[in-house]
């Protein structure tokens, strides 16, 4: 599953994660479509998401109940996803 940057606590009027796509490798960007099952990171936590494009941007509606907090390695709690 390709990786991909995102700021998980800034979503935008959708509710989605937009994406730092220009920082793959171009091979990486040429893979990109949407419906691509992706994992979004942004230091603190990752999760999966469904990459969507939209005003020029790669975004991914993010799959919470993947959500793991990256320093403990823990699923994050129900209250951050619903």
């Amino acid at each position: 599953m390709m990786r991909i940057y995102g700021d998980l606590g800034n979503l935008d009027a959708s509710g989605r994660a937009v994406l730092y796509a220009h920082e793959l490798k171009k091979a990486e960007r040429d893979e990109l479509r949407e419906g691509l099952r992706v994992l979004v990171w942004d230091g603190e936590m990752e999760a999966e998401g469904t990459l969507e494009y939209a005003e020029g941007h790669w975004r991914a509606r993010i799959d919470w109940k993947t959500a793991i907090d990256k320093e403990t390695g823990e699923r994050l709690p129900e209250r951050f996803w619903k």
